[in-house]
């Protein structure tokens, strides 16, 4: 999934997927995962573009398949990293229980 700052309108995600043929066919028109597909230049794409609105944060989601492959990349103005995704699961709590 691909979440760009302050773009209510999906108005430069549009742009990106016009300019991005793998975006394109990965992402739907708001910005969620289309097609099982690998990506490789996603990063790449993401920090090319994001030079052209370099005031917004470009946030990519992604499943690489796999329970244990999830990673998360941002890129702002023709500069990104991606992370590992994490699985936190809340604590224990009694109250909680019923019966």
């Amino acid at each position: 999934m691909l979440q760009i700052e302050n773009d209510l309108d999906n108005k430069i995600l549009g742009e990106f997927l016009d300019e991005c043929d793998e975006a394109a066919y990965a992402l739907t028109e708001m910005g969620y995962t289309n097609n099982d597909t690998k990506w490789n230049s996603c990063m790449d794409d993401l920090k090319a573009f994001s030079k052209k609105y370099p005031d917004r944060l470009f946030s990519l989601y992604g499943d690489g398949g796999g329970s244990d492959n999830f990673s998360v990349g941002y890129a702002k103005n023709g500069k990104g990293y991606e992370m590992p995704g994490e699985v936190k699961y809340p604590k224990f709590n009694k109250q909680k229980l019923r019966r």
